[in-house]
C-alpha cells in the first residue's frame, strides 16, 4: 500500500477509536440497565428455591463465560500488539546505503545502535509468537473443560426433570446466569476503558470524584447526541440498493437541525469505520466466493452512501423560492382499543405549563428536526423512538418517509422507572395490534382526512393557556 493509503487507514482507525470512546458512557448505562434486569429475573428463581438445585449447572455456565472472556481478552491483546509491531520493523534499513561524507564516525555509531535495536525487535517478535502459541494452548484447556461439561449432561438433565414448576424455564435461568457474568465483565471493561481514556486510572478515588462529576455533567449532552446518531444510522442501515437514491434524502436530518453538519460528518465517520472493518475482515479471514462478493457489495454500497451524504451537505443552503413548499411530515394518531386517541386524553390530564414544551416536540416531528431523538433498543421496540424535552416525551414511529405515527406522550424524569417501562410496553403492544391497519390506510383519503382533523385538534389543545382557558373540543373518534 502507498503512504497515502497507510495514512488514510490510520486516520480511519483513529476516528474509529474516538467514536468508540464517545460511546462508552452510553454503553455503561445500557449495560447497568441490562445487569439490573437480569438480576431481577434471577431473583424469581431464588424466591422459589430453584436456584440452589441449579447451582452446579449455572456454576459451570459461569465458568464457561469466564474462560471465553479470558480467551477473548488475550486475542484482543494480540491483535493490538500486532497492529503496533510489524515483523518488517527493521531499523537498519532506515539508513540503507547512505554514507556520510563528513560525519562517518557518527553514522557508524548510529548503525551499531540500530543493529542492537533490531536484535531487541527480533526478540519482541519471538515473544509475540510465543504469546500466540500460548493463546492456542488456552483453546486446548477450554476443550478439556467442554469435555467435562459433556460428561455431566445426564446429571444436569436429571436435575431439570426434578424441578416440577412449569412456570419456570430452567434453561433460561442457566442462560441468564451466563449473560449476567458476561454483562458484569463488559461493565468492568467499559469502566476501565473510560477511566483510562480520561486519565483517571492513576488517581485515587477521592481525587477522581470531582473529575468524574464534571464528566457526568458533560456526558448528558454527549449521550443525547449519541442517541441522535443511533437514530439516523439505524435508518441508513435499512436502506437498500433499490431505494437508496430516492429514500436517503427523506431519512437524513433536516437542514434546520442545529446539529445538522455535526450529524452528517459523524454518519460519514461511522460508515468509514464500518468500511474499514469490512476490508480488514476481507483480508484476514478465509472466505468463500459468496462471502467475498457480499462484503465487496457492502463496501461499495456504503461508499455510495458516503458520496450521497457529501452531496446532500453541499446543498445545505439551496436558493429559496417563494413558491417552494416547505416539507412538513404528517402525523397519524394511534387509537386505543376502544378507538379513542390516547394522546388527547393524556394532554387533557396534563398541567398547562407542559403544553409549550409538548408543542415544540410535535413540531420537531413535523419539520423533521426530531428534538432530542432517541431510538428504543431491543426487538420488542423495533422502529419505536421518542423525542424529548427537559421533562416531556413524545413516542413515535416512522410509517413512511413523510408520515409518523404518534403512540403516546407523557412527563418522565427517569429512564429506568419500572412503572414507565411497564406502561410503555403496554402501549407498544397496543400499537402492534393496529400497526397493519394503519399501514393499509395510508392511501385511504377518508382516513387521511380524519388524521388532518386530529392534527387541528392537537394544535387547538396545545394552544390553550391560563390566558386562553380550555374549551370543549369536538373530536371525531375512530369507528
Amino acid at each position: 500500500p502507498s503512504n497515502l493509503d497507510n495514512s488514510v487507514n490510520e486516520l480511519i482507525r483513529t476516528v474509529g477509536c474516538l467514536l468508540d470512546v464517545q460511546k462508552i458512557p452510553l454503553q455503561v448505562e445500557e449495560t447497568k440497565t441490562r445487569q439490573t434486569e437480569l438480576e431481577h429475573k434471577l431473583s424469581i428463581f431464588e424466591e422459589k428455591g430453584v436456584a440452589d438445585k441449579l447451582k452446579k449447572q449455572s456454576g459451570y455456565v459461569t465458568d464457561s463465560a469466564k474462560l471465553q472472556t479470558v480467551k477473548s481478552r488475550i486475542g484482543d491483546l494480540l491483535r493490538d500488539i500486532r497492529r503496533t509491531f510489524s515483523k518488517k520493523s527493521i531499523t537498519t534499513s532506515v539508513l540503507g546505503e547512505y554514507i556520510s561524507e563528513f560525519n562517518k564516525d557518527i553514522f557508524e555509531n548510529i548503525n551499531k545502535l540500530l543493529l542492537q535495536i533490531d536484535i531487541q525487535l527480533e526478540q519482541i517478535g519471538s515473544c509475540i509468537d510465543e504469546i500466540s502459541k500460548l493463546h492456542g494452548d488456552i483453546d486446548e484447556v477450554i476443550s478439556c473443560f467442554k469435555t467435562r461439561v459433556d460428561f455431566l449432561a445426564d446429571e444436569f438433565a436429571e436435575i431439570k426433570r426434578e424441578i416440577k414448576d412449569e412456570t419456570l424455564d430452567v434453561d433460561s435461568y442457566v442462560n441468564m446466569t451466563a449473560n449476567l457474568q458476561k454483562t458484569k465483565e463488559k461493565l468492568k471493561q467499559l469502566k476501565n476503558n473510560l477511566l483510562s481514556e480520561k486519565g483517571l486510572s492513576s488517581l485515587s478515588q477521592q481525587e477522581s470524584l470531582p473529575i468524574q462529576q464534571a464528566e457526568r455533567n458533560n456526558n448528558q449532552e454527549n449521550q443525547e447526541f449519541e442517541e441522535e446518531i443511533d437514530y439516523y444510522y439505524a435508518l441508513i442501515n435499512r436502506l437498500n440498493y433499490e431505494n437508496i437514491k430516492t429514500e436517503i434524502d427523506k431519512i437524513l436530518p433536516s437542514k434546520e437541525n442545529v446539529h445538522y453538519e455535526k450529524i452528517m460528518l459523524r454518519l460519514q465517520a461511522e460508515l468509514l469505520k464500518s468500511i474499514k472493518e469490512a476490508k480488514d475482515y476481507l483480508h484476514s479471514e478465509r472466505l468463500n466466493d459468496n462471502d467475498i462478493k457480499d462484503l465487496n457489495d457492502e463496501i461499495s454500497f456504503k461508499e455510495q452512501i458516503i458520496k450521497l451524504l457529501i452531496s446532500h451537505m453541499k446543498q445545505v443552503n439551496p436558493p429559496t423560492s417563494i413558491n417552494k413548499k416547505v416539507l412538513e411530515n404528517s402525523l397519524i394518531f394511534v387509537p386505543t382499543i376502544s378507538g379513542r386517541i390516547r394522546v388527547f386524553d393524556e394532554i387533557d390530564s396534563m398541567p398547562l405549563e407542559y403544553y409549550d414544551e409538548l408543542k415544540g416536540l410535535f413540531l420537531s416531528i413535523k419539520n423533521a428536526t426530531f428534538k432530542g431523538v432517541k431510538r428504543f433498543q431491543g426487538d420488542y421496540y423495533s422502529g419505536i423512538s421518542e423525542v424529548r424535552g427537559k421533562l416531556m416525551r413524545v413516542v413515535f414511529t416512522r410509517l413512511n418517509s413523510t408520515t409518523y405515527a404518534v403512540l403516546t406522550t407523557f412527563a418522565k424524569k427517569f429512564d429506568s422507572s419500572s412503572a414507565y417501562r411497564s406502561s410503555l410496553d403496554s402501549i407498544v403492544q397496543s400499537y402492534r395490534q393496529v400497526e397493519n391497519q394503519l399501514f393499509s390506510n395510508l392511501d385511504n383519503p377518508d382516513f387521511l382526512a380524519l388524521q388532518e382533523h386530529y392534527q387541528k385538534v392537537l394544535e387547538e389543545k396545545l394552544s390553550i393557556s391560563k390566558e386562553n382557558p380550555k374549551v370543549k373540543q369536538k373530536v371525531i373518534y375512530y369507528e
